[in-house]
């Protein structure tokens, strides 16, 4: 009965199961890369601060999203220092490193992205 009022309230199709993550942060490094399999990507990293009680004051906590569409607008807008919202989906990825040993790691895919505020000096070429 539940998913039957969920769907009346959506014209996609329900989800049974979903992982995903909403990041409000700024930018921080942004690189653009290629896969070996041609792939084109970018790869960006996002601050987060937090009140840490024991140092009484704001820590930054990274986060490294992964963006695969929109690759265009991505290269001309998002630049290090701008505050962006990110909707993500969260996957885990399993590999064996040089060593030989199992790693795991947790992957941020960018759904959307909405540039909240620019960093300044591009805020301020946007409104010459």
């Amino acid at each position: 009965m539940l998913r039957s009022f969920t769907r009346s309230f959506s014209a996609t199709a329900a989800r049974s199961d979903y992982a995903r993550a909403q990041i409000l942060g700024t930018v921080g490094r942004v690189d653009f890369r290629e896969s070996p399999s041609g792939t084109r990507y970018v790869r960006y990293s996002i601050a987060v601060n937090r009140y840490n009680k024991e140092k009484e004051q704001d820590v930054a906590y990274w986060h490294s999203v992964m963006a695969f569409h929109g690759l265009e607008r991505l290269e001309k807008a998002l630049r290090p220092g701008a505050l962006v919202h990110v909707d993500a989906s969260i996957n885990e990825s399993e590999y064996t490193d040089s060593n030989g040993e199992k790693q795991y790691s947790t992957l941020l895919v960018q759904e959307r992205l909405d540039i909240l505020r620019f960093p300044k000096k591009q805020a301020e070429e946007a409104s010459e």
